[in-house]
Protein backbone atom coordinates (compact mmCIF):
# COMPACT_ATOMS: atom_id res chain seq x y z
CA UNK A 1 0.00 0.00 0.00
CA UNK A 2 2.57 2.62 0.13
CA UNK A 3 4.34 2.13 -3.16
CA UNK A 4 0.23 3.69 -3.53
CA UNK A 5 0.46 6.77 -1.89
CA UNK A 6 -0.18 10.03 -3.73
CA UNK A 7 3.70 12.16 -3.72
CA UNK A 8 1.50 15.54 -4.02
CA UNK A 9 1.31 17.44 -0.52
CA UNK A 10 1.38 20.64 0.40
CA UNK A 11 4.82 22.24 0.98
CA UNK A 12 6.23 22.43 4.18
CA UNK A 13 6.10 25.33 6.66
CA UNK A 14 9.56 25.68 8.38
CA UNK A 15 10.79 26.57 11.87
CA UNK A 16 13.64 26.27 13.56
CA UNK A 17 13.82 25.68 17.03
CA UNK A 18 16.29 23.37 19.06
CA UNK A 19 15.80 22.42 22.97
CA UNK A 20 12.72 20.40 23.72
CA UNK A 21 11.35 23.12 25.76
CA UNK A 22 10.93 24.64 22.31
CA UNK A 23 9.46 21.79 20.95
CA UNK A 24 6.79 22.34 23.77
CA UNK A 25 6.58 26.14 22.71
CA UNK A 26 5.43 25.40 18.83
CA UNK A 27 3.24 22.12 20.50
CA UNK A 28 1.32 25.03 22.51
CA UNK A 29 1.56 27.35 19.27
CA UNK A 30 -0.17 24.53 17.00
CA UNK A 31 -2.88 23.46 19.90
CA UNK A 32 -3.68 27.06 19.75
CA UNK A 33 -3.79 27.49 15.98
CA UNK A 34 -0.71 29.17 15.10
CA UNK A 35 1.84 27.44 12.74
CA UNK A 36 4.89 26.46 14.22
CA UNK A 37 6.96 29.27 12.71
CA UNK A 38 4.78 31.97 14.74
CA UNK A 39 6.07 30.10 17.64
CA UNK A 40 9.72 31.04 16.92
CA UNK A 41 8.41 34.95 17.12
CA UNK A 42 7.47 34.47 20.71
CA UNK A 43 10.30 35.64 23.23
CA UNK A 44 12.93 33.08 24.14
CA UNK A 45 12.77 31.13 20.88
CA UNK A 46 16.18 30.24 19.51
CA UNK A 47 17.03 28.99 15.98
CA UNK A 48 18.68 26.04 14.29
CA UNK A 49 17.55 23.81 11.59
CA UNK A 50 14.65 21.97 12.85
CA UNK A 51 11.81 21.16 10.81
CA UNK A 52 8.41 21.09 12.28
CA UNK A 53 5.38 18.97 10.96
CA UNK A 54 2.16 21.30 10.89
CA UNK A 55 -1.76 21.56 11.13
CA UNK A 56 -2.63 22.32 7.69
CA UNK A 57 -5.07 24.98 7.08
CA UNK A 58 -8.59 24.08 6.09
CA UNK A 59 -9.96 25.56 3.19
CA UNK A 60 -13.06 26.20 4.90
CA UNK A 61 -14.47 28.07 8.50
CA UNK A 62 -14.40 25.47 11.33
CA UNK A 63 -16.58 27.94 13.08
CA UNK A 64 -19.09 26.62 10.53
CA UNK A 65 -18.84 23.54 10.08
CA UNK A 66 -19.82 21.52 7.13
CA UNK A 67 -24.00 21.00 7.75
CA UNK A 68 -25.81 19.39 7.71
CA UNK A 69 -23.11 16.53 7.50
CA UNK A 70 -20.19 17.78 9.86
CA UNK A 71 -21.22 20.31 12.56
CA UNK A 72 -18.87 22.95 13.83
CA UNK A 73 -18.46 21.01 17.52
CA UNK A 74 -17.66 17.63 15.58
CA UNK A 75 -15.20 19.54 13.19
CA UNK A 76 -13.53 21.58 15.73
CA UNK A 77 -12.70 18.18 17.75
CA UNK A 78 -11.65 16.12 14.48
CA UNK A 79 -9.58 18.48 13.37
CA UNK A 80 -7.98 20.82 16.46
CA UNK A 81 -7.74 17.99 18.74
CA UNK A 82 -7.80 14.85 16.55
CA UNK A 83 -5.61 15.65 13.92
CA UNK A 84 -3.63 18.40 16.25
CA UNK A 85 -2.37 15.49 18.41
CA UNK A 86 -1.42 13.25 15.25
CA UNK A 87 0.49 16.54 14.34
CA UNK A 88 2.05 17.12 17.23
CA UNK A 89 3.24 13.52 18.26
CA UNK A 90 4.75 12.85 14.92
CA UNK A 91 6.98 16.13 15.49
CA UNK A 92 8.09 14.33 18.95
CA UNK A 93 8.57 10.98 17.84
CA UNK A 94 10.97 12.27 14.35
CA UNK A 95 13.09 13.97 16.66
CA UNK A 96 16.14 12.79 16.58
CA UNK A 97 15.13 10.57 14.06
CA UNK A 98 16.21 10.70 9.73
CA UNK A 99 13.20 12.47 9.69
CA UNK A 100 14.08 15.39 11.97
CA UNK A 101 14.44 17.53 8.99
CA UNK A 102 11.56 16.13 7.36
CA UNK A 103 8.10 18.74 6.68
CA UNK A 104 4.36 18.23 5.78
CA UNK A 105 5.67 17.79 2.04
CA UNK A 106 7.85 14.38 3.21
CA UNK A 107 4.43 12.73 4.74
CA UNK A 108 4.46 9.92 1.72
CA UNK A 109 8.07 9.17 2.33
CA UNK A 110 8.28 9.02 6.04
CA UNK A 111 5.11 6.70 5.37
CA UNK A 112 7.14 4.21 2.78
CA UNK A 113 10.01 4.39 4.66
CA UNK A 114 8.51 3.53 8.21
CA UNK A 115 6.15 1.38 7.28
CA UNK A 116 7.65 -2.08 7.37
CA UNK A 117 10.13 -0.91 10.53
CA UNK A 118 8.38 -2.44 13.80
CA UNK A 119 10.74 0.43 15.75
CA UNK A 120 8.86 3.09 13.46
CA UNK A 121 6.09 2.68 14.66
CA UNK A 122 4.82 5.11 16.35
CA UNK A 123 6.16 7.12 13.44
CA UNK A 124 4.37 4.97 10.70
CA UNK A 125 1.42 5.48 12.66
CA UNK A 126 1.51 9.44 13.00
CA UNK A 127 2.35 10.33 10.00
CA UNK A 128 -0.35 7.98 8.38
CA UNK A 129 -2.83 9.72 11.04
CA UNK A 130 -1.86 13.09 9.61
CA UNK A 131 -1.85 12.23 5.97
CA UNK A 132 -5.00 10.79 6.14
CA UNK A 133 -6.71 13.56 8.30
CA UNK A 134 -5.31 15.87 5.52
CA UNK A 135 -6.33 14.07 2.35
CA UNK A 136 -9.89 13.78 4.11
CA UNK A 137 -10.56 17.46 5.62
CA UNK A 138 -9.20 18.84 2.04
CA UNK A 139 -11.57 16.26 -0.15
CA UNK A 140 -14.77 18.16 1.92
CA UNK A 141 -16.33 20.76 0.57
CA UNK A 142 -19.67 23.29 2.04
CA UNK A 143 -20.45 23.70 -1.72
CA UNK A 144 -23.88 22.29 -2.60
CA UNK A 145 -22.59 22.09 -5.41
CA UNK A 146 -20.32 19.12 -4.42
CA UNK A 147 -23.40 17.55 -2.96
CA UNK A 148 -23.83 15.00 -5.75
CA UNK A 149 -21.65 13.23 -7.55
CA UNK A 150 -20.30 14.69 -11.09
CA UNK A 151 -21.67 12.40 -14.42
CA UNK A 152 -18.46 10.58 -14.82
CA UNK A 153 -18.16 9.58 -11.24
CA UNK A 154 -21.66 8.55 -11.29
CA UNK A 155 -21.49 6.26 -14.14
CA UNK A 156 -18.16 4.60 -12.94
CA UNK A 157 -20.45 3.97 -9.65
CA UNK A 158 -22.89 2.45 -12.13
CA UNK A 159 -20.04 0.80 -13.76
CA UNK A 160 -18.03 -0.82 -10.71
CA UNK A 161 -20.72 -1.37 -7.72
CA UNK A 162 -24.55 -1.02 -9.97
CA UNK A 163 -24.90 2.20 -8.49
CA UNK A 164 -24.53 5.15 -6.23
CA UNK A 165 -26.69 3.49 -3.61
CA UNK A 166 -24.91 -0.02 -4.02
CA UNK A 167 -21.83 2.07 -3.95
CA UNK A 168 -22.70 3.62 -0.65
CA UNK A 169 -23.83 0.41 0.87
CA UNK A 170 -20.32 -1.44 -0.08
CA UNK A 171 -18.61 1.66 1.28
CA UNK A 172 -20.76 2.52 4.51
CA UNK A 173 -20.02 -1.57 5.16
CA UNK A 174 -16.64 -1.49 4.77
CA UNK A 175 -15.85 1.79 6.78
CA UNK A 176 -17.90 0.16 9.75
CA UNK A 177 -15.78 -3.51 9.34
CA UNK A 178 -12.24 -1.51 10.09
CA UNK A 179 -11.35 -2.09 13.80
CA UNK A 180 -11.03 1.52 15.22
CA UNK A 181 -10.53 4.42 12.97
CA UNK A 182 -13.43 3.34 9.88
CA UNK A 183 -10.88 4.71 7.54
CA UNK A 184 -12.20 4.27 3.99
CA UNK A 185 -11.33 5.53 0.98
CA UNK A 186 -12.13 5.00 -2.55
CA UNK A 187 -9.49 4.60 -5.27
CA UNK A 188 -8.17 3.95 -8.23
CA UNK A 189 -6.44 0.36 -8.67
CA UNK A 190 -4.70 -0.77 -11.88
CA UNK A 191 -7.61 1.23 -13.84
CA UNK A 192 -10.36 -0.17 -11.88
CA UNK A 193 -12.27 1.41 -8.71
CA UNK A 194 -11.94 -0.09 -5.43
CA UNK A 195 -13.09 0.80 -2.48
Amino acid sequence: LPDRIPTSYPSPRRTELTELDHDMLARTALRLGKTAQAATALPGASVSKRTLFTLPPLPYAVEKGLAPAISPKALDIHYNRHHNTYVQNLNRFVAGTEFEHFGNANLPEIIQKSAANPDMRPIFNNAAQVYNHSFFFDGLSPSVAHAHPSKELSDLFDSYFDGLSKFKQQFTGNAIAVFGSGWTWLGGDDGDLKI
